[in-house]
Formats: structure tokens, C-alpha cells, sequence
């Protein structure tokens, strides 16, 4: 096999992975925004979302899954919100650092021209 066919074939790998997590992505948020229902149970209300039909219950089981699945998403959410804020933050004072170490911040606080009032 020769590199060009390695290569056609790592981009259909990719291709393909990246319509399968668009297929993927519009699922869950058809799923999460068409079939969201709450139960009220002894221990409080859940809100969640899964294709039903009608009325239907859980067993404790279930709900404990639903409980850890719905951490895990909040805890990577936050996660991945931390490290993207850290990461821009990181950026603007790198750019700033940079933009007051050199000459360019000579230019950058020069006031505006003045305006001529006819």
C-alpha cells in the first residue's frame, strides 16, 4: 500500500468519523429537546429526556444512571469551559505582554485628531 492510499483512506476515516458526530449531535439534541418529561418521585423531581411513549416509569437503577450521566455532563462542561476561559485568558495577556514590550504601544495610546468645527 502506498502513502497516497494511506492517506485517502485517513480522510475518509475522518470524513467518516465527522458525519457520524453530526449524526450523533443532531440525536441527542432531537432527543434532549422532543421528548423532555419530568417524574415525580419520593426523593424529588428528575427532568430528563429519552424517547417514551406515553406514561412510563424507571427502577432505582435507572435513576441512579441518570443522576451519574447528568453529572459527568456537568462536570466535563465545566471542565472544558475552565480550560477554554484559562486558555483565552492566557492569550489576552500574551498579547497585551507582547503589545507593551515593543514600539507598537507607542502608537497604540496616541490620542485622536483634532476636529475642526465649521
Amino acid at each position: 500500500m502506498t502513502a497516497l492510499h494511506k492517506v485517502i483512506k485517513g480522510r475518509k476515516f475522518k470524513t467518516l468519523c465527522g458525519l457520524f458526530l453530526i449524526a450523533l449531535f443532531i440525536n441527542y439534541y432531537a432527543c434532549s429537546t422532543l421528548f423532555l418529561h419530568t417524574h415525580y418521585t419520593r426523593y424529588g423531581i428528575i427532568v430528563h429526556s429519552h424517547p417514551y411513549k406515553g406514561a412510563h416509569t424507571h427502577t432505582s437503577a435507572q435513576y441512579e444512571t441518570i443522576a451519574i450521566l447528568t453529572n459527568l455532563l456537568f462536570c466535563t462542561t465545566f471542565t472544558f469551559w475552565k480550560c477554554f476561559i484559562t486558555k483565552i485568558t492566557r492569550i489576552i495577556q500574551f498579547s497585551l505582554h507582547l503589545i507593551h514590550s515593543t514600539k507598537l504601544s507607542q502608537f497604540i495610546f496616541l490620542r485622536a485628531p483634532p476636529t475642526i468645527y465649521l
